[in-house]
């Protein structure tokens, strides 16, 4: 039976600069244990920075170190439930040997490949020295990916289907995402401050002159060309039909409220002054179900997927020894019946 213990704090984890950290393992704090594997701070962190890196998000200074925090956090549910793979799928193996010798030949493929990729032996080398491995941990990674992913079509994966009255029920149940959102088709001026060196009164002027101009019944397609500044003044200010929700709320609620082929007060924002006059609406609807099928096959998979995936996790925290040293900052969501992280 799977025994999990959140023991001591490990403190600041999260401001651990790299530097600070070059270093293998030996002497990391041990953060998890996963039946007689360890999984360190090092490994935690290097997962973390690697993830940070892969989303390539800009991250605002105030809420860095808490989205650290949580990568942190997910860091270490990733490499537990990695290893809880790797166990089932050794069980796995033990009972069906016919499976080790296909992921042996597997590993062998996979790394001739890589070799031939590389361009030789030599450039395979160099590779693996860049990458900070060697040969045999090289095709273990990969034996160890391998064996996650004979797990995961056992379990997960395996004759994941979705019957024709099932796609209905749950489109049925889930409208939003077949909802497609009113439209509207419109034309702008807009009249940044910085047109003006930042001024706020010589941009609300020239607004002024322009709402003056459009009383007189000038026309807005050629004020447009003549005054805005968004990238559409040469169509005349044209903006072709824009979602509900897509534009900031201001102009969104100016867009869907306007009574159509009038203009608008001028909105004010931090960038400067829109006037807007909409030319076209178009309803929101729901699509109908033969136009979304596709769709709503792919996420009632997903959630079956997940559902799966979630079962799986909570059989292999019952079944195997778990202890979880407890991150500073990085708080767990603890299954309410189980207690497994996820």
């Amino acid at each position: 039976m799977k025994k999990l213990i959140v023991v001591a704090l490990l403190s600041a984890l999260a401001l651990i600069p790299r530097a600070a950290r070059a270093q293998d393992d030996v002497g990391s704090a041990i953060v998890a244990i996963v039946n007689k594997d360890v999984i360190t701070s090092k490994q935690v962190l290097d997962r973390a920075d690697a993830m940070m890196k892969e989303s390539g998000a800009t991250i605002p200074a105030a809420q860095r170190d808490e989205v650290r925090r949580n990568i942190i956090r997910d860091s270490v549910r990733e490499l537990v439930e990695e290893r809880l793979l790797l166990a089932e799928a050794r069980r796995l193996t033990d009972a069906f040997p016919a499976v080790n010798k296909y992921i042996d030949k597997e590993v062998e493929k996979r790394v001739e490949d890589d070799r031939r990729e590389a361009g030789g032996e030599l450039a395979f080398q160099d590779k693996l020295k860049s990458m900070g491995q060697t040969g045999v941990g090289y095709a273990e990674k990969i034996r160890e990916d391998l064996l996650r992913r004979q797990v995961l079509i056992q379990f997960v994966m395996r004759d994941l289907t979705a019957g024709p009255a099932e796609l209905l029920e749950y489109y049925h149940a889930n409208p939003e995402p077949c909802r497609e959102a009113a439209q509207a088709k419109y034309r702008q001026i807009f009249v940044p401050f910085s047109n003006f060196g930042g001024d706020h009164d010589k941009a609300a002027k020239q607004v002024a002159e322009i709402v003056d101009k459009l009383a007189k019944n000038y026309d807005f397609a050629e004020l447009a060309r003549k005054y805005s500044n968004d990238g559409h003044e040469a169509e005349g200010g044209l903006w072709d039909f824009q979602k509900q929700g897509a534009r900031p709320e201001a102009i969104d609620k100016a867009l869907f409220s306007l009574e159509l082929g009038k203009v608008s007060d001028p909105i004010e924002s931090d960038k400067g002054f829109t006037l807007l006059k909409v030319e076209e609406r178009k309803p929101g609807r729901l699509r109908p179900y033969e136009e979304v099928q596709p769709l709503i096959e792919k996420m009632l998979l997903a959630q079956k997927r997940s559902e799966r995936y979630d079962a799986l996790m909570k059989r292999l925290y019952l079944e195997n020894y778990v202890e979880i040293m407890e991150m500073a900052g990085a708080a767990k969501r603890e299954d309410a019946a189980t207690g497994a992280p996820h």
